[in-house]
């Protein structure tokens, strides 16, 4: 007696007809009959009494369709539990985040991978692009998020963001400012920005020397925490994305106004080593990583922020 047996009484049981199960289970009748007649040699009981007027299930046949059903249905649970388990994704991965967009991104991605990938555990770490490059490569982390990478043989870069600098400071102090306002506006405020190499401070650098201004940087400050320090107590201003302010409350003294026509963009681009492609939790962390992004990104929860076309 095998599963197939079973299915194959139960469908004549319920339909109370040989042909109409056959055409259900898509068999010929003559092999139906073989099987229930089969069934019933090796439980040696009569499952059902044949007359002119179809068939009708004994009292063997009841008893047979009731726990035949029940052992069906427990046979199907076990194979959806097995089959699930063959697709279970689990282990551990380090993910290198910017210290600014990880405030977003890091709590959503724990959430999206405790529903999706419960077996999937992750250490972040914080750092700049250029740190965080390194890492990659040295395989310190595994998957990371970088600001304008340039291409590398053994890195496949996926871009999932593109944030707009403002610039921002106190709100009295903007308030000096036009909403939006140009780059040339800029050149004479003293401005809070990271050292070289980070991305942010080449970019910008970038930016002024294009328009042939002058770059006033009153503090060179790596930390994003720090600078909002310095951004509240009116000892500058800074060009930042908005999530690196996206935790202040409503009623904080920093506000910002946005550059026009001269924009400063910049790409975050998801960075994994091309030899962990195949790695099923590397990919399921990356692949994780731009749904979370263009989720944030959609909602209107990452404020300044596109998704790249």
């Amino acid at each position: 007696m095998d599963m197939r047996a079973l299915r194959y009484f139960v469908s004549v049981a319920d339909n109370r007809s040989f042909s109409k199960a056959a055409l259900q289970l898509r068999i010929g009748q003559p092999a139906l009959s073989r099987s229930v007649k089969q069934l019933e040699q090796d439980l040696g009981a009569r499952l059902f009494d044949r007359s002119r007027n179809g068939i009708e299930m004994t009292r063997s046949g009841r008893l047979l369709r009731r726990r035949a059903k029940d052992i069906l249905d427990q046979f199907s649970q076990i194979q959806h539990e097995v089959r699930s388990q063959v697709d279970v994704v689990a282990g551990n991965a380090t993910v290198g985040v910017p210290a600014a967009a990880g405030q977003l991104l890091v709590p959503a991605l724990l959430a999206y991978l405790a529903d999706r990938h419960p077996g999937i555990r992750i250490r972040t770490i914080e750092g700049i692009s250029a740190e965080n490059h390194d890492r990659l490569l040295s395989q310190t982390v595994h998957v990371c998020l970088l600001y304008d990478p340039l291409p590398h043989r053994d890195l496949q870069l996926t871009p999932v963001a593109v944030e707009d600098m403002h610039l921002v400071a106190r709100r009295e102090m903007l308030s000096l400012l036009g909403d939006p306002c140009a780059l040339s506006e800029l050149e004479n405020l003293p401005l809070i920005l990271p050292s070289s190499p980070n991305s942010r401070r080449l970019l910008v650098e970038k930016a002024f020397k294009d328009q042939n201004l002058v770059l006033n940087v009153q503090a060179e400050v790596d930390s994003f925490v720090v600078t909002r320090t310095l951004l509240m107590a009116g000892k500058g201003y800074s060009l930042t994305t908005l999530s690196s302010i996206a935790d202040l409350p409503e009623d904080s003294p920093l506000s910002y106004a946005q550059l026009d026509p001269d924009k400063i963009s910049w790409v975050l681009s998801m960075a994994i080593r091309t030899a962990n492609l195949r790695n099923p939790v590397l990919q399921a962390v990356s692949d994780a990583l731009v749904t979370v992004t263009r989720r944030l990104i959609e909602s209107g929860a990452w404020q300044g922020a596109r998704v790249p076309r």
